[in-house]
């Protein structure tokens, strides 16, 4: 079993560290269930969270990451095994490649597609497709928050994440976290979400991880309550199977945002979670909770 490492705080089953270096910085050690793991495997699913309320900022024009031959032609051969049924779409992925979180965060990209990114959590070895994405942390009036769970249809059916998704470029080659942010919004869960806003910021920056990939997440406090909530998302499913679409997501979770039923919830569905949801729920309660 991993001993505690020096200067850190049992949590369970996370270490805990806190550095205060320009915006309030928590990082998390995921242990695995698993007793058998080796610290070097632990350490690469440390989870690092940067809370600061400054917008990210991304730094264009944004250039192409290039690959060698050799790993385009295994990239492609992925693909076609991944894609056999056609499912997915091989479109442009804005991939990290240096992050700056001190005062006004910034964030260095360039453009890969999404054979790559599937390709290189596949291969560890593979050049790294760091994906930025970004993620709602929606709270209702009455105090829970929502999980979606992604539907069949997606590249990871039965994963329990907050609504969201990969950062874009918009039409005129800039990227805004906060627009793709209400893009994604609208997109799984319908406007109505939007529509009854009461408040809507940045809460933090998230870093490594088991892909090392980074987040830019998103507080959302709703007008309603969770009945309302949920009545929302059912309309929402009703409108796009009308327009014979979709879902994204093909259910929801509303939790109370309560030690007891948060722990429990990531109990109960350990194996769905996403690798930073159970870290920042269990861990930033008081972040999430109205005062």
């Amino acid at each position: 079993m991993i001993s505690k490492p020096p200067g850190t705080e049992a949590r369970g089953r996370f270490y805990f560290i806190s550095t205060n270096k320009g915006c309030k910085t928590e990082i998390y050690m995921y242990l695995s269930a698993h007793h058998s793991i080796n610290f070097a495997d632990t350490i690469l699913k440390t989870v690092h969270f940067h809370f600061s309320q400054t917008e990210t900022s991304f730094i264009t024009p944004v250039p192409p990451l290039l690959l060698p031959d050799e790993e385009h032609g295994m990239i492609q051969e992925h693909w076609q095994t991944v894609n056999a049924d056609g499912r997915f779409f091989n479109g442009t992925v804005l991939a990290g490649m240096q992050i700056k979180l001190e005062n006004v965060p910034s964030i260095q990209i360039s453009t890969s597609d999404y054979a790559h990114y599937l390709y290189s959590n596949a291969n560890p070895a593979a050049t790294p497709c760091r994906i930025i994405y970004c993620a709602a942390i929606i709270i209702t009036s009455d105090n829970h928050v929502l999980v979606g769970e992604m539907a069949s249809s997606t590249s990871a059916p039965g994963r329990l994440q907050f609504v969201g998704g990969n950062i874009e470029l918009a039409p005129d080659g800039t990227v805004s976290g906060e627009a793709c942010c209400k893009r994604e919004i609208t997109e799984e869960v319908g406007f109505l979400f939007l529509d009854k806003t009461q408040e809507f910021r940045p809460l933090c920056i998230k870093t490594g991880g088991k892909a090392d990939h980074i987040g830019i997440y998103y507080l959302l406090r709703l007008t309603i309550t969770a009945d309302k909530a949920k009545s929302a998302f059912k309309d929402h499913l009703a409108a796009l199977a009308a327009r014979e679409e979709m879902p994204e997501l093909v259910k929801i979770h509303l939790i109370e945002l309560t030690d007891v039923s948060i722990k429990r919830f990531c109990a109960d569905h350990d194996e769905q979670l996403v690798d930073y949801l159970s870290p920042l729920l269990t861990s930033h309660l008081d972040e999430l909770l109205q005062h």
